[in-house]
């Protein structure tokens, strides 16, 4: 089993959000592979260290029992039809046995952007890569048989978790207790 990028348009942003992620680390690759026909094979051998290669190293370790799909989709997207993945930005989803998969939205609100809340009580960019290692580590908690209930007890975890890879890049570290946040601009 394996972490997959699904194979169809956008694959150039996901690949794209997970080089940022690791920091352009040139142990990422993501291979065809004739096992995962409609996905892209992500494998990731670390030659620098920091949280984002941290994160990905441990949740490609961890899948070896699990398919975990990355997809990126439009902002168009909706969820089951219904939700528009703007409303969230990206969901982990397990209910499928043996099966993970991360949605996230890698067009930014047809680029408009998405926002947080930060600890000194302003709003804060969450760009892409930032989305998705947010997805990453619900993926994680997953993996690792730690996933929390209810799903506010678990955003808290997953908030937290996004502040390891924040203050491993510098960034504004996102609010605890203000868990606000949004699309930049209509979409």
């Amino acid at each position: 089993m394996a972490v997959l990028v699904q194979r169809f348009p956008p694959v150039p942003q996901v690949e794209e959000d997970l080089r940022t992620l690791v920091e352009g680390d040139p142990g990422l690759t993501l291979t065809a592979s004739i096992q995962y026909l409609s996905g892209l094979e992500v494998r990731y051998d670390p030659s620098s260290d920091g949280p984002g290669q941290r994160l990905l190293a441990w949740v490609v370790a961890a899948s070896s029992g699990t398919n975990l799909w990355i997809r990126g989709v439009l902002s168009t997207y909706r969820i089951g039809d219904q939700v528009p993945i703007t409303r969230f930005g990206g969901v982990t989803d397990d209910s499928e046995a043996g099966t993970i998969e991360i949605v996230y939205d890698v067009e930014a609100c047809g680029g408009q952007g998405y926002w947080v809340m930060d600890v000194a009580g302003s709003r804060v960019s969450l760009p892409g890569w930032l989305l998705l290692a947010h997805e990453l580590t619900h993926a994680w908690h997953v993996l690792a048989g730690t996933r929390m209930q209810p799903l506010a007890l678990e955003e808290l975890i997953a908030g937290a978790d996004e502040n390891w890879v924040r203050s491993g890049r510098g960034l504004p570290l996102r609010s605890s207790r203000d868990r606000r946040g949004g699309t930049i601009g209509s979409c």
